[in-house]
């Protein structure tokens, strides 16, 4: 019995036993509280609170724009504004400022007023609205017995109408509008629609007015026309939505108004933003019909779709809809409290009546909307749990400062023994790093029970680790023999991997899918790449100048040296040196996007030019004469492989591109120019990074062994700013004088040409072709041969 009350697990456990029963003990006292009514309280507290909200911003939303309405109705009663065609800019201006006043000078309501206006009958139309594919005010014009409006730009200070926008919109009739024919008929609101005028067509709804004049001879009234206040309804849902983001996004507010002469309700809003339109028809006449959806109905609408956000959002609202039309017909006069079963989820709902943007003169023409806000019960009741959970915590708190209190004077019986086995452990440890034999053995120790079996076993295990000693540290002296030859071969391996780095590309061998030791003869594969061909002008004759092959190599080497980082730097790499020639390809990681190759071949040339007139700055103070290089860039497919015997093997390009490549750069000579490029570099490339450039098209020219002529375009970014300018301003007489001499129109293209050398003389393409014109003679046939 004594043996069991010693051991660990007597011990340990002792303590939890009756921290869990202690806390078992004050969780039961806990749950009997009444979380029921503290779930009643809260809710009504945070509905009340978000109902008075909602009701106060959204009643004050709907005041202005009757306020508008009121105020240029007095307006036009006392004259002071005069809706006619002899006065459109001044009731243009009118109402430019008047949208501008209440887009800028009521911060809370800044966006909420879209558009300003008034109609006639007769279709004349005076409007100021704000443009969200212009981005401001701008005022709209229907002038009588026109279909389409004008548009004027507004000045966004003073109201001030400025020049014509746009006089050719889609066809207009306002008094087939929804706003008007309600205003006509006498009522203060239009139905909710869709805007065309707005971004993604956004629901309004319009504050109308019907506008009168009166015979005091005859008593008599006639219908002037409609004065219309557009308020976004997308602003609302924007409102909604700090809502409930204000009060940590619990449960969801939606807003719904009574279908007449039924029991069911639409949908107009919500917090999260759900599509409220049912369907959308085209008529013949290209007008759209629009209906708002049957609240109970949106959860159908939104079966299938992707968005398990709003589609249980949807469910929720759909059935909240449900229980509230069939239990009170829609009517939401009096403000209701629901408790909704949903998927077993208990929704606490509170619905109010909002009787917005009534009239003085008809109570009726009132919008009688719903306010919905539900929540999961699950969610209040997080919240409680929380403070009972803070509550608990407490209660834990004194418990476990007793508890502590016991444990310590338990674990002491523990610890003691745990420490000695400890400290012979850490000296086994060490004798093991070291691999020596001799280590402290614990002393013997009696109790707890389990500590000591755990002792007789670690001193037979120690007795058994000095035997293994004796034979791991003869293992590891061979180990480390055998270490010492594996590092010597891998340093050997490398330094030949390296060696084979420097005469074939790695990237070359990673497009062939092989380590480069491991490349085999034959190897092969297709590839779409950027050919790259730069070459030294009069290299011939330099080199003559040099009396020694160690000076020819010696500025070779110095050259390349100097020009390969340049490739390097944009993602391509070198082929093959060909003497004081550079064959480099550039391939692009993805293969739908050539052009990226294109660029960077571009690119590679620029960069190389840069570096030229650095090297040649270094030539000059060695009174060295200046070189220069010609490049030319081609896209195409190619074979890449490796080609060779049984003694000698080597990699290569196999593609009539290749050729192509070479004879462009060949072309720069005659041409004078630095870098030329082919119709394919050019198409591939899209026009912004065309632009980057600046580039002339020289023609077309038929290489020997091509087939189709090649056009040809000159990159002269890299000339000097005078060259450079002077190439760009001509352009376009250049490219059109190559028109003519294509269409072998000589004459007339040698009068441009003597033209352009006028006003630039360097320009050795025009002198070259001036020359051809002179001689009637097609330099691209020429070229072929």
């Amino acid at each position: 019995m004594k043996k069991r009350l010693d051991s660990i697990t007597t011990c340990i456990l002792f303590p939890f036993l009756t921290l869990i029963g202690t806390s078992f003990a004050f969780s039961i006292i806990i749950s009997v509280l009444d979380s029921q009514r503290i779930i009643d309280r809260t809710f009504e507290e945070l509905s009340n609170e978000i109902n008075n909200r909602v009701k106060d911003k959204l009643t004050t939303y709907f005041s202005i724009p009757h306020l508008i309405n009121q105020i240029n109705s007095n307006a036009i009663e006392l004259n002071n504004l005069q809706l006619d065609s002899q006065n459109s800019k001044q009731s243009q201006t009118y109402f430019a400022k008047q949208l501008i006043s209440f887009r800028n000078d009521f911060s809370d309501f800044d966006r909420i007023i879209n558009a300003i206006y008034y109609a006639t009958p007769n279709d004349e139309f005076w409007s100021a609205e704000y443009n969200f594919g212009e981005g401001r005010i701008v005022s709209l014009l229907l002038k009588q017995n026109e279909a389409y409006r004008e548009m004027y730009g507004v000045d966004r200070e003073s109201g001030e109408i400025l020049n014509l926008l746009v006089n050719n919109r889609a066809k207009y009739t306002p008094s087939e509008r929804p706003w008007f024919i309600a205003g006509s008929s006498g009522k203060a609101w239009s139905d909710i629609y869709q805007d065309s005028s707005t971004t993604n067509k956004r629901l309004v709804i319009t504050a109308v007015k019907r506008i009168v004049s009166q015979n005091f001879e005859t008593g008599n009234t006639q219908f002037e026309g409609v004065l219309g206040v557009d308020l976004l309804l997308s602003e609302v849902e924007d409102f909604l939505e700090k809502v409930i983001q204000d009060i940590n996004n619990k449960g969801l507010i939606f807003i719904t108004q009574k279908e007449p002469d039924t029991s069911q309700s639409n949908l107009i809003v919500t917090s999260h933003r759900h599509d409220v339109e049912n369907r959308r028809s085209i008529t013949a006449d290209d007008s759209r019909t629009f209906n708002l959806v049957t609240a109970s109905n949106l959860f159908d609408k939104y079966q299938g779709k992707n968005n398990d956000t709003l589609l249980e959002s949807a469910k929720v609202i759909s059935y909240i809809a449900e229980e509230f039309d069939l239990k009170y017909q829609g009517n939401c006069r009096s403000t209701q409290t629901l408790e909704i079963v949903i998927d077993n989820e208990i929704y606490l709902v509170k619905v109010s009546g909002l009787d917005i943007g009534k009239t003085t003169r008809n109570e009726a023409e009132a919008l009688n909307w719903c306010i919905f806000w539900t929540v999961p019960e699950s969610e209040l009741l997080g919240n409680i749990n929380s403070d009972k959970k803070q509550v608990s915590w407490q209660i834990y708190a004194v418990m476990g400062i007793f508890l502590t209190g016991v444990a310590v004077i338990i674990s002491y019986r523990i610890v003691k023994p745990i420490k000695i086995l400890t400290s012979s452990v850490r000296s086994l440890s060490t004798s093991i790093s070291n691999l020596s034999e001799e280590f402290t053995p614990p002393p013997d120790i009696t109790r707890p029970s389990e500590l000591s079996l755990l002792s007789k076993h670690f001193n037979t295990m120690s007795q058994d680790l000095k035997v293994a000693f004796s034979e791991l540290r003869q293992k590891t002296e061979e180990l480390e023999v055998q270490k010492n030859e594996l590092t010597n071969l891998n340093g050997r391996l490398e330094r030949t991997n390296e060696a084979f780095r420097r005469f074939i590309p790695q990237n070359f061998s990673d497009l062939l899918g092989r380590k480069t030791v491991d490349i085999q003869l034959g190897d092969s594969i297709r590839r779409r790449m950027t050919i790259f061909f730069s070459d030294i002008r009069s290299f011939t004759s330099l080199s003559d100048d040099m009396q020694t092959p160690k000076e020819n190599f010696d500025f070779i080497n110095g050259y390349l040296k100097r020009m390969e980082g340049a490739i390097a730097e944009h993602h391509g790499f070198i082929d093959k040196y060909i003497g004081d020639a550079i064959m480099a390809l550039f391939d692009d990681e993805d293969e739908k996007r050539e052009y990226q190759s294109a660029r960077n071949a571009i690119e590679a040339g620029l960069s190389m030019l840069e570096k030229l007139v650095e090297y040649n700055k270094e030539r000059q103070l060695l009174e060295l004469q200046p070189i220069y290089i010609g490049i030319g860039i081609h896209l195409g497919d190619l074979r890449l492989g490796t080609v060779g015997g049984q003694n000698r093997m080597d990699t290569t390009v196999i593609s009539p591109a290749v050729n192509l490549t070479s004879r462009l750069e060949g072309l720069t000579k005659h041409f004078g120019a630095q870098i030329l490029i082919s119709e394919n570099v050019f198409r591939r490339m899209s026009r912004p990074q065309r632009e980057r450039y600046a580039y002339r098209y020289l023609g077309l020219v038929k290489p020997k062994g091509i087939r189709d002529m090649v056009g040809v375009y000159e990159i002269c970014d890299g000339n000097s700013t005078e060259v450079k300018a002077c190439k760009m301003v001509n352009k376009e007489k250049f490219e059109d004088a190559i028109a003519l001499y294509i269409k072998r129109q000589f004459s007339q293209a040698s009068l441009i040409f003597q033209e352009i050398l006028e006003a630039c003389p360097s320009d050795k393409a025009a002198k070259f072709y001036l020359d051809c014109c002179e001689n009637e003679r097609n330099f691209s046939e020429e070229f072929g041969k």
